[in-house]
């Protein structure tokens, strides 16, 4: 399960790379889900 939690994790992180450098709005997104997230 941890390792489950890591893998997507990480695969997140390389998504959010992958559309930062194209989409401008992206940071707001992944602040709202962040935030949702968190929650």
């Amino acid at each position: 399960m941890f390792l489950c939690c890591l893998t997507m994790r990480l695969s997140m992180i390389f998504a959010v790379d992958h559309l930062t450098l194209r989409d401008p709005l992206t940071p707001i997104l992944i602040g709202l889900f962040l935030r949702l997230y968190h929650h």
